[in-house]
């Protein structure tokens, strides 16, 4: 399952990133340190955010699945459960539309031009496809613990999605506000130096 999930959710829309148009603006910003860590403190953080976020996302469709809508809970990894494919059909959602927000640390999901790269569209597209058909062929779908989704689990889904994407759209307008502050703080030094 680890690797069917490395293999269709995140190769496609990584390589798709890897081919991306650069952001705008990047040559007119300052050269970073080059005593500075490549991943500073600033750099982690977000990282642990994301990764906070969509874990977040798909314990708590497992827990909703578990304790609301009443899933048995797996008493074995081997045995089949409803609520663990929902989790893992969460978190593959939630990294394919996080590509769309990975392609700027700072610049809004809904700034950009979301559809500008086609071939993300088509890893993304293709990715989804495979996890649909994994859900729904039943070959499939038993060798990979997965059982078949109804409109209220996809609307779950969806909903872990928006509260990723909610999450990580917050982030980013904390980041512009440090990296202005920043920018402020380092004007006021060099007019202080004069």
């Amino acid at each position: 399952l680890i690797l069917f999930a490395n293999l269709v959710v995140n190769v496609p829309p990584a390589i798709a990133l890897g081919i991306d148009a650069p952001e705008r603006g990047v040559m007119d910003r300052r050269p970073r340190n080059p005593a500075a860590a490549i991943l500073g403190l600033r750099r982690a953080g977000v990282i642990v955010t994301h990764g906070f976020l969509a874990a977040t996302g798909a314990i708590s469709i497992y827990t909703i699945n578990v304790f609301l809508h009443g899933d048995k809970v797996a008493e074995s990894p081997e045995e089949p459960s409803h609520a663990r494919a929902m989790a893992f059909m969460t978190l593959a959602c939630i990294h394919l539309a996080h590509a769309y927000a990975a392609r700027s640390v700072t610049r809004s999901l809904f700034r950009a031009d979301i559809f500008e790269n086609r071939v993300l569209n088509f890893g993304v597209v293709i990715s989804l496809m495979i996890l649909v058909i994994a859900c729904y062929w039943p070959s499939l779908a038993e060798a990979l613990d997965q059982s078949p989704l109804n409109g209220r689990d996809w609307g779950e889904i969806i909903a872990a999605v928006i509260g990723h994407l909610t999450g990580t759209e917050l982030l980013k307008v904390a980041l512009r506000w440090l990296r202005a502050r920043d920018m402020r703080r380092a004007q006021t030094m060099f007019f202080n130096d004069i």
